[in-house]
């Protein structure tokens, strides 16, 4: 399952519209979508949106108990199992846009099927006539599949849904109409959690063998706690509880909210190779790797196993290792080896950027996510910059390889680059009020200058609302000292950023650019070639463009024209405040102080 687009009225900083098709879509690519924004722009807005939509309106939620079950087999009596799954009723507490005239809000959204989907889709055809008995005897709600060909279902590629809530109740209901097809679609999705849920009840009581679907989906949030990961795994109980419950446990990860206990996906991985693990041992037998001298890790070729191993060791030259803890014992220890030195490790040990990294190599392979989508807010928490280029690498190979769709949200220019560019998409707020996105059409142009950008490590430029462009390196190095000068004495001033061009027959080039992405675009430049008045550079500022009156920048600062950065480097740390001070270039500094405040303001 993938996100294609989505439409939003009248929630947080989304505008609202009566008619939801007046709403901005908002598209997805197949491969890496990078959401990137200033501050205030509305891109958490749009994360807990897309968080409660997918977990409260589109999934309904469910738990299983098997108190009923149980009740019913101690106490006897006439069996009823109808509480055994039950749907939780969750409420969505989203605000409404504080412009809004009406309390009704609404989103449209279209969800893609993957090839898991399909699958997925496929069992629940052939065994729909069991499914829908199943439901009728463990769950008092229940959807009834519609009774279709497989060839109606199997044409159905993504199916387009819409909701609306209004205050009171706080629910997304359903109000788009769909036909058999595409409402077994939407039963589907819909009640996802609770089927999952009723396989895992079918094989426990009535011996059907079945697999548990594939999780098409993953979201990390970015409040990861990794100070309670467990290092040791105890084999007891049922396998197949086990290992199901905590396959059921990762969709219920929340976006947003806080993890209290270690990830899922830990819990999940642990469980799965350590039972995997054991079995090895029994068929095999301990003694004989005791005897040998060889350590049975080495033989272990479970697929997940194998799957996460070959990534931590491209990427952290290390290697997850399982041993028992002693010859009679059922507990094994979780652990890690680097290659270079041979040095074993526990969970603990590793640096948090490691512990990070492992975690989103487990959340690709423990979920299974081949042709699934995954949604991680800030990937680049825990991360130092040679990690966070890891982690892209990881994407990027894993969009390929298993043609995963990733929706990442980020403040970092790492993940902001020529690879990744055509997915990037950036929020604003229009009339200061609205969130907006901006997904730029490139031209041959534009990709010249991104790789520019992605070159001189400058993508950052893409997150402000403002940018500064000057003609070369030492102006850039010196107009940004002058401009933190300058904003030391004031209060509430952002922060903008500067790019040097390589003169100024760049400009409309990069202006085109900037304005494509909705980043508001100065030009200061040397009066060389201008030939206008006083009055002609000084109507040229309402457009953006700043014309030294009187020169070029070393003559305002009293810099020498050869070396020019090494002198614009003394300028700034040995001669500044003498400049400050000197009276020959005062009418000087106040122009480039008028051109500061326009530019802030």
């Amino acid at each position: 399952m993938n996100l294609v687009s989505i439409k939003i009225s009248n929630m947080l900083s989304f505008e609202y519209h009566e008619n939801i098709d007046e709403c901005e879509e908002i598209k997805f690519k197949d491969g890496i979508n990078t959401l990137i924004a200033p501050n205030g722009s509305g891109k958490s807005n749009f994360l807990e949106i897309v968080n409660k939509f997918i977990n409260y309106g589109l999934i309904q939620q469910a738990s299983y108990s098997e108190a009923s079950i149980q009740s019913y087999k101690i106490k006897g009596g006439p069996p009823d199992f109808t509480n055994t799954i039950q749907l939780e009723d969750l409420e969505v507490r989203i605000a409404k846009n504080r412009y809004a005239t009406s309390d009704a809000q609404k989103i449209k959204a279209t969800i893609g099927l993957s090839n898991s989907d399909k699958d997925n889709l496929r069992f629940i055809h052939q065994h729909a006539s069991e499914i829908n008995s199943l439901c009728e005897k463990y769950c008092k709600k229940f959807p009834t599949f519609p009774n279709i060909s497989e060839q109606e279902l199997m044409q159905i590629d993504s199916i387009t849904v819409e909701f609306e809530s209004s205050n009171p109740p706080r629910k997304l209901s359903i109000t788009s109409r769909h036909n058999g097809a595409e409402l077994f679609v939407l039963f589907y999705i819909q009640f996802f959690s609770l089927l999952q849920n009723l396989i895992h009840i079918a094989n426990r009581e009535e011996a059907k063998g079945w697999t548990l679907f594939k999780n098409t989906f993953a979201l990390l949030n970015s409040q990861r706690n990794y100070n309670q990961i467990e290092s040791i795994f105890k084999v007891g109980g049922d396998e197949s509880s086990e290992i199901n419950s905590a396959k059921l446990a990762l969709s219920r990860a929340n976006l947003l909210e806080s993890e209290q206990q270690e990830p899922y996906i830990f819990m999940y991985v642990r469980k799965r190779l350590g039972f995997a693990f054991h079995h090895m041992l029994e068929e095999i037998g301990s003694k004989q790797f005791t005897e040998s001298g060889t350590d049975p890790i080495d033989a272990f070729d479970d697929e997940l196993f194998v799957k996460i191993n070959t990534l931590l060791k491209k990427t952290l030259g290390m290697r997850l290792h399982i041993k028992k803890t002693s010859p009679n014992s059922l507990d094994y220890v979780f652990s890690y080896r680097y290659f270079d030195t041979g040095q074993q490790v526990s969970v603990q040990e590793l640096s948090s950027g490691e512990r990070g990294l492992i975690h989103f190599i487990f959340s690709i392979f423990g979920n299974d996510l081949e042709n699934g989508q995954m949604i991680l807010d800030e990937p680049e928490i825990h991360l130092h910059p040679q990690l966070q280029e890891t982690c892209l690498e990881i994407m990027l190979e894993s969009a390929k390889l298993q043609t995963m769709q990733f929706i990442i949200a980020t403040h970092s220019p790492v993940f902001v680059n020529s690879k990744t560019i055509m997915g990037v998409q950036r929020f604003y707020k229009k009339d200061e009020k609205f969130t907006k996105t901006i997904l730029p059409q490139l031209t041959n142009d534009n990709h010249d200058l991104v790789r520019y950008l992605d070159f001189t490590r400058a993508t950052k430029i893409l997150f402000n609302t403002k940018v500064v462009l000057v003609e070369g390196d030492s102006d850039e190095y010196c107009y940004k000292f002058l401009f933190e000068k300058f904003r030391e004495s004031k209060s509430n001033l952002k922060k903008i950023e500067f790019i040097h061009i390589i003169g100024k027959n760049y400009y409309s080039k990069w202006k085109l650019f900037f304005d494509s992405w909705k980043i508001k675009c100065y030009f200061i430049r040397d009066n060389d070639n201008f030939g206008g008045s006083v009055v002609d550079i000084e109507t040229k500022y309402t457009s953006g463009i700043f014309i030294l009156k009187q020169g070029d920048l070393e003559t305002y600062i009293g810099n020498e024209k050869n070396n020019k950065l090494e002198n614009a480097i003394d300028f700034c740390q040995n001669r500044y405040n003498d400049w400050l001070d000197d009276s020959e270039y005062e009418d000087k500094r106040e122009e480039i102080k008028t051109i500061m405040e326009k530019i802030m303001s």
